[in-house]
């Protein structure tokens, strides 16, 4: 993992995970980035004050993506090929709990308010929504195809991006319910997507788009 001095625009130093680590994540404190590593089966934990690994946690097969709560009490890694989510208790850096999902998940995120945590089934056309408090699934909603990732918003919404049916589901965090699904343009094949810390703007980074 690269770290990146934002003022200066310059790699400041390089700390050593495990293999093939995808998707990161810094803790609302800000002093823990949980890094998930897809062909290790583990999250490795960086220290932000010593840039070091200061645990290692055993997840699924293939971890790619993880997401906080917004108390940092807990971590949520979606594990592509077990098919399911290490929720993983931050205090003692162990798994408190696997919640079994869809195929192959990879996006997740946790609500504004802590309480849900929506995951994208991308074999598949739905997101799992996971309620944090008991760690079970919720709802299970109907989307796009290939739903490869998700943002959700302060003001409720959730944004899902669809890869093969070039579309984003808007859900409403709050009826659990797709409201609208935006098209992004044939053969865009919509992958990643990010909210802008005002809420007033998403973005979507479009694979293939012509």
């Amino acid at each position: 993992v690269s770290v990146i001095d934002t003022e200066a625009r310059a790699v400041m130093g390089t700390v050593t995970v495990g293999k093939g680590p995808e998707g990161l994540a810094s803790s609302p404190s800000g002093d823990f980035v949980y890094v998930a590593n897809s062909a290790s089966k583990t999250v490795s934990v960086i220290n932000t004050g010593t840039n070091t690994v200061t645990a290692t946690v055993s997840v699924g097969f293939g971890p790619v993506d993880v997401a906080f709560t917004p108390s940092g009490n807990f971590a949520y890694a979606s594990n592509t090929s077990s098919n399911n989510v290490s929720v993983i208790d931050t205090a003692t850096r162990t798994v408190a709990a696997t919640v079994t999902v869809g195929s192959a998940p990879q996006g997740v995120a946790v609500t504004a308010n802590g309480l849900l945590t929506y995951v994208t089934n991308s074999f598949g056309s739905s997101v799992s929504v996971i309620s944090t408090a008991t760690n079970t699934i919720a709802p299970t909603i109907s989307v796009g195809v290939s739903p490869v990732d998700v943002a959700v918003t302060q003001a409720g919404r959730a944004y899902v991006t669809n890869y093969a049916s070039n579309t984003v589901s808007v859900i409403d965090t709050g009826r659990t319910a797709v409201v609208v699904a935006v098209t992004v343009g044939a053969g865009a094949n919509p992958y990643g997507v990010a909210v802008n810390p005002a809420g007033t703007r998403v973005y979507v980074t479009n694979n293939a788009a012509p």
